[in-house]
């Protein structure tokens, strides 16, 4: 009967021939799930709903705990219906995690990433800990600004535009009574004008059409002066963080802006690129840059023989948010304060030869020479959890290339043996000659790439990272005899090097069986 008494139309028809007794309830329960509850249909509801998330804006929490709140309800759906996505290190954990994080403000994932020390939380983790984040950016945010929004939102919901009165002098004046409630609204704004409800005359009543808040720190000057936020990298990560554009500051996403197709009207006043705003321009000056750079002398090119293998690695870099991509090897130089790619790949990436250049003091240990460099901005792919975005210089004389005898047959050993090269190009080698690079890593950028850590190879090191290992050094020291005779005899090299490293003092017959022994002594390290 109690049951019968929330029923109305169909669902009552389909259970009113039931008697009210207990046995009857659990029957109805199972006519009217049968006939209405289609757990396919459910799950694909709130499946759904998770998709189509609203983002919230950076600095509503009241949106930002709706937002959890409706995702929290749909995961707990799920849940009751066998799909547990609060299980940690499983597919549908990763898929709603992504879900949800793809809709967060910035400012949000950056704070939950510092607390978590992961940028790939669990969707337990996210429930867990969402709202404790929300309380730290609430302590964070300047209480003028949320009381400015409040009053900014009050005024355009709850009152109508106040009338205009035609003042005696030609001018526009607000109304009197509502002049005190958009004055503390605009106060920021002021330039020096005592009243904005009782103008005096033309000159004294119209404020400068010229002047613009900080959008920074809401300072009186231009972003580009601004004084609390002074590197382009630290300006550029406040407008991350309030959800601006990171080119042109303003309020839509960095794919929408125009600085990324035709250009801004207006080019940068430090390197005269129409593809950012002068705040933001990391190209610094002739009169005050200097880069230090330790690779450029490449002296292993000067002693035949040399056995030191270079830093090197394939990444994939790209442009339009992928519209243009190239596999580019690179040489890895932490001694570089600066990052170059080539003339022929920035041509490739479609930036224009005849951009601006800007004059560098390049300083090697020869001393110190003047270059101009134009510059390009881009995507760098180390590996799928490691990117950045960096302008790297165009120099138009890049030429590196070197020979180092035996590197050859050295990755053919370490593919064999199950060594993944985080430098794909190793793949297709054919001689003892390295060369295709396109770009030198320096260390302005390399810190992007991790994790990167050291690890023993054979008797020598190499850098891993999560797409293989980096190798660097001398080429013998990866074989666990140490030695590379065994290798050029193993090629039937008569490179004089190599003749001129046996020890011409041991009978000849000797000296090959040692060799031969340390030979076979490598097929394991």
């Amino acid at each position: 009967m109690y049951l019968k008494s929330y029923l109305r139309g169909n669902a009552l028809d389909t259970i009113k021939h039931l008697s009210n007794d207990e046995k009857s309830y659990e029957l109805a329960r199972v006519f009217l799930k049968e006939e209405y509850l289609d757990n396919d249909i459910v799950v694909e509801e709130h499946i759904r709903r998770l998709h189509e998330l609203t983002s919230p804006p950076a600095k509503d929490f009241t949106a930002l705990r709706s937002f959890f709140n409706t995702a929290r309800t749909s995961v707990y759906e799920l849940k009751a219906f066998g799909f547990d996505a609060l299980q940690d290190d499983t597919l549908g954990s990763k898929i709603v995690s992504y879900m949800i994080c793809q809709k967060l403000p910035t400012n949000f994932k950056s704070k939950l990433s510092t607390t978590l020390q992961t940028d790939f939380p669990s969707t337990r983790e996210l429930l867990e800990n969402y709202n404790t984040i929300i309380k730290s950016l609430m302590k964070t945010s300047t209480p003028a600004k949320q009381q400015e929004v409040k009053q900014v939102q009050e005024h355009q919901g709850a009152k109508p535009k106040p009338p205009r009165t035609r003042h005696p002098h030609g001018q526009h004046q607000l109304d009197e009574s509502t002049s005190s409630s958009v004055k503390s609204t605009l106060q920021r704004f002021q330039t020096g004008t005592e009243s904005v409800s009782k103008p005096t005359g033309s000159a004294a009543s119209k404020p400068d059409s010229k002047f613009r808040a900080c959008k920074l720190c809401a300072g009186s000057h231009s972003m580009l002066k601004c004084t609390v936020y002074t590197t382009p990298q630290s300006r550029i990560r406040r407008l991350k963080d309030l959800d601006l554009c990171t080119k042109c500051s303003g309020a839509h996403k960095i794919a929408e802006c125009k600085a990324q197709s035709a250009g801004l009207t207006y080019p940068c006043t430090i390197c005269s690129s129409k593809h950012h705003i002068s705040a933001v321009c990391v190209v610094k000056t002739a009169d005050h840059t200097q880069i230090q750079s330790g690779l450029r002398l490449m002296c292993n090119n000067l002693h035949k023989g040399q056995t030191v293998l270079l830093p090197s690695m394939s990444v994939i870099m790209q442009v339009n948010n992928g519209e243009i991509c190239e596999r580019v090897r690179c040489m890895i130089d932490f001694g570089s304060q600066a990052s170059n790619i080539s003339e022929d790949l920035a041509a490739r990436l479609g930036f224009n030869s005849n951009s601006p250049t800007t004059e560098y003091n390049v300083k090697t240990c020869i001393g110190v020479k003047k270059q101009s460099y134009s510059s390009a901005t881009c995507d760098v792919i180390f590996t799928p959890t490691a990117t950045a975005r960096h302008s790297f210089l165009v120099d138009p004389d890049m030429n590196l290339d070197y020979d180092i005898p035996g590197v050859k047959s050295l990755v053919h050993k370490l593919k064999t043996d199950g060594v993944r090269l985080a430098d794909s190009f190793f793949n297709d080698i054919t001689s003892d000659t390295i060369g295709d690079f396109d770009c030198l890593l320096g260390s302005d950028v390399i810190g992007a790439l991790k994790p990167l850590r050291s690890v023993d190879l054979g008797l020598g090191t190499a850098l891993e990272v999560q797409d293989g290992h980096i190798l660097f050094g001398d080429i013998d020291s990866f074989y666990s005899g140490g030695s590379q005779e065994g290798v050029a005899e193993h090629e039937d090299s008569t490179d004089e090097h190599q003749e001129d490293r046996h020890d011409t003092s041991a009978p000849a017959g000797d000296d090959e069986a040692d060799a031969g022994s340390r030979h076979r002594g490598n097929a394991s390290y």
